[in-house]
């Protein structure tokens, strides 16, 4: 069963996503979908600061990709990566698989976040989590299905 919820703010965006951020263990795959505008890079932000990334984390638009390392685990258990995926501007799957996102889609030491997931779905492992992000009825609100 779906949840759905409507974010009014920045704020609650980040409560959102520490939220989220305490229920993966390593190994997922999150595939965004929505709007520009409307929240994933900031769902992104959110779940990497609460990850314990200290660097500044933008879209990897031009990048593609862009790996962040997260805090240190005990007996090596839990995610060691959290690696942010913008398929916006790629012409086929290839071009990610190229700079090995793959390999990051089957890293069960990495959470993988993928932006744009819709563009690419046939490299989208069916265990992902499909977040859906649409704008809300008033400006600064998002609604998230999940």
């Amino acid at each position: 069963m779906k949840k759905k919820i409507t974010i009014k703010s920045l704020k609650e965006m980040n409560v959102f996503a520490a939220k989220f951020a305490k229920t993966l263990k390593g190994g997922e795959v999150l595939a965004l979908t929505g709007d520009l505008g409307a929240g994933k890079t900031a769902f992104v932000k959110g779940l990497a600061k609460a990850l314990g990334v200290k660097q500044v984390v933008q879209s990897p638009t031009f990048l593609l990709m862009k790996c962040y390392p997260l805090k240190a685990h005990t007996m090596d258990h839990g995610p060691r990566t959290i690696c942010h995926v913008d398929a916006y501007r790629i012409e086929n799957e290839r071009e990610l698989m190229s700079i090995g996102v793959g390999e990051k889609l089957e890293d069960p030491a990495a959470i993988t976040v993928i932006e744009w997931a819709d563009l690419v779905k046939k490299i989208i492992p069916k265990r992902a989590v499909w977040i859906k992000f649409a704008h809300g009825k008033e400006a600064s609100e998002r609604v998230i299905i999940y």
